[in-house]
């Protein structure tokens, strides 16, 4: 069960690196080819940029995320108010999971700057007056306030699903923890194939009784020795087989009554 648990956290972990780097590469492909800081409403054309992309992640991710809406149908199916809570606790990762993707956008907007440099002082020289000019140390001053915050927003991610990880081991009764549908459909899938595999070797057995029974079956026990029938035997059941048994598995089968005839004649 902790292997299990354990490659359950590890397929979790990739899934969420991975969603970060789709975030990041879409980003990096949309602020090349689609970001121009305008001259007139430089601000609402940076706040855009920053947080509508991560409103349509959100949505998206929520309509994706099949786990946040199991935890937020099935908690209110729960009568008792203990369980209820306890269940929403131990369900807090699942039930944040959405937020992963927007807060990945605005963080990495932040941290590349763009978005606040067009939103503070819109693109520069390029649309300022002579009175209005700005130096590169402002864009560098800009840029920085735009590092820090985007950092701020990383450690501020990073605490609060630290918190959500330990409330969840900590702070929820394991007893009380119902099983949920996930669970529910691994279970499912493991007994298939514990049956299955189960009624295989029953199969299996049926059949090589059947194979041997008339291998042996063959001979009158009268007519034939138990030497001579077992090696007849043995050939049969190589022909159906279709390959040679092993030569670990060879018998030395001593004279047989013939060859012990012959040799009393001589």
């Amino acid at each position: 069960m902790l292997e299990f648990c354990k490659k359950i956290m590890q397929r979790d972990v990739f899934k969420n690196i991975t969603i970060v780097l789709a975030v990041y590469g879409i980003q990096v492909v949309l602020f090349k080819d689609l970001f121009r800081c305008t001259c007139r409403n430089h601000k609402s054309y940076g706040l855009t940029f920053l947080f509508f992309p991560a409103i349509i992640l959100l949505v998206l991710s929520m309509i994706v995320c099949q786990r946040f809406w199991r935890v937020a149908t099935t908690i209110f199916k729960h009568s008792n108010y203990k369980t209820r809570c306890n269940y929403f606790l131990s369900s807090l990762v699942e039930f944040f999971r959405p937020l992963l993707a927007p807060a990945s956008w605005i963080i990495v907007a932040l941290l590349r700057g763009e978005c606040y440099v067009c939103i503070r002082i819109g693109p520069g020289s390029e649309c300022m007056s002579d009175e209005q000019e700005v130096n590169s140390i402002d864009f560098n001053h800009y840029y920085f306030q735009s590092f820090i915050l985007g950092s701020a927003c990383l450690v501020s991610m990073v605490i609060f699903a630290t918190g959500i990880f330990c409330i969840q081991r900590c702070c929820t009764d394991s007893y009380d923890r119902l099983p949920t549908y996930d669970d529910l459909i691994r279970a499912k899938k493991n007994a298939i194939v514990e049956v299955f595999k189960n009624r295989t070797k029953e199969m299996a057995n049926d059949y090589a009784e059947k194979v041997v029974e008339n291998s042996f079956c063959d001979q009158k026990e009268s007519e034939i020795d138990v030497d001579e029938r077992f090696i007849q035997a043995r050939e049969k059941v190589q022909a159906i087989c279709g390959q040679k048994l092993a030569s670990g598995y060879m018998i030395d089968i001593p004279f047989t009554s013939m060859e012990m005839t012959s040799n009393s004649t001589m």
